[in-house]
């Protein structure tokens, strides 16, 4: 579903039209729909894998991918075009190696992504070449960066899944009810009353629902896909 489809469901579910305040508020209707889809997309949940390019630089040694807080796999891109991994490391383990490693030239081969973070790593040893869109990460991301949602306009699509799409439209609805009956217009105090027990319920049931699908998805797609060295690494 689109953004603006997902915002007409919510509408639909609260029985509210144009001319009611919530239904064009940005403070609530998208404000809500951003909240509830950065929570199925975060931790926890775990619901939207994806990837991410990056230029490599020389000379550069520390890297982030911004929209990642659990990164699964890392690439870099050679002089003809292969796509090479990475293994991850962290820079305590390769302090027990060498204490020297920082110190060691740059290299067109990287081997290592030395984790200081959930996203930021560096590259051991440092490239000494520039390459444009030279880096790619896979992993669990989240759709809102610095407060910013990452889908903004009616028109995209939501970037999760399809099988968690109800889940957070049942979501938001709650969010904008519980919202509504906080105000002072009588009519939407009732109206959110009256259907905000078949929400939660509803919600409950769906939001289950992705969860298995999120747990699914890890073990048939996820997982069998991971490097060993990416399936066992902790940081």
């Amino acid at each position: 579903m689109t953004r603006g489809a997902m915002k007409v469901r919510v509408a639909q579910l609260l029985g509210l039209t144009l001319g009611d305040g919530a239904y064009g508020d940005p403070f609530t209707m998208d404000s809500a729909l951003n909240r509830v889809t950065d929570e199925f997309a975060g931790p926890g949940m775990d619901c939207y894998w994806t990837s991410e390019t990056g230029d490599i630089n020389a000379g550069q040694a520390e890297y982030c991918a911004p929209t990642m807080y659990k990164l699964k796999g890392a690439y870099w891109l050679d002089a003809t075009s292969m796509w090479r991994p990475l293994l991850p490391t962290t820079p305590q383990k390769l302090d027990r190696v060498s204490t020297r490693w920082r110190n060691d030239p740059e290299t067109d081969q990287p081997v290592y992504a030395a984790f200081e973070g959930a996203n930021r790593f560096v590259l051991y040893p440092t490239p000494n070449f520039d390459r444009l869109a030279a880096l790619k990460f896979e992993g669990y991301a989240q759709t809102n960066v610095s407060g910013i949602s990452t889908w903004g306009l009616d028109t995209v699509e939501c970037p999760l899944p399809s099988w968690c799409h109800e889940a957070i439209v049942y979501g938001t609805a709650i969010e904008v009810a519980s919202s509504m009956l906080a105000g002072d217009a009588s009519v939407e105090v009732e109206r959110s009353s009256r259907v905000m027990p078949v929400l939660e319920g509803r919600y409950r049931r769906l939001r289950g629902q992705a969860e298995s699908a999120a747990s699914t998805f890890y073990q048939d797609v996820v997982r069998s896909g991971l490097d060993p060295s990416w399936s066992v690494f902790q940081w």
